[in-house]
């Protein structure tokens, strides 16, 4: 590991300037983070799903888990991206007002399955995913 020598930062962490409480409390001058570098894939997903039901899948090309999320649009464009480094292959399906098809999870056979919608839309009121068991 290189050590900056003007923070004392090991690489690949860079030094951040404060965050907006030690900045109001009049100390921001003084208060650094040391973050890790983000680095986010280039990999672009595949459309697989038929329409109306959108599924993504993104490969990182690479043994390793499968992952599904089953998401709305807060987590339809970089959440399957951000989880890719440390998966196989990362699926991403439209839940879709909780009608999504339930099939995808038989076909896929993902290891996990995350289900991330905003809490505004987590109940399904009164809806049944397609195939649900």
């Amino acid at each position: 590991n290189q050590t900056s020598a003007r923070a004392g930062i090991p690489e690949p962490f860079k030094r951040l300037p404060c965050g907006d409480l030690a900045r109001l409390s009049g100390v921001g001058d003084d208060v650094v983070s040391a973050e890790p570098r983000l680095r986010i894939s280039e990999a672009s997903g595949t459309d697989i799903g038929p329409k109306p039901f959108m599924v993504v899948h993104h490969a990182s090309g690479r043994p390793g888990l499968s992952l599904m999320i089953i998401g709305d649009s807060f987590t339809g464009s970089l959440f399957s991206i951000l989880a890719l480094p440390k998966a196989g292959d990362v699926y991403w399906v439209n839940y879709m007002n909780c009608t999504f098809d339930w099939g995808w999870i038989d076909r896929v056979n993902p290891a996990e399955v995350w289900w991330i919608t905003t809490e505004r839309f987590m109940p399904c009121d009164g809806n049944r995913p397609v195939l649900l068991p």
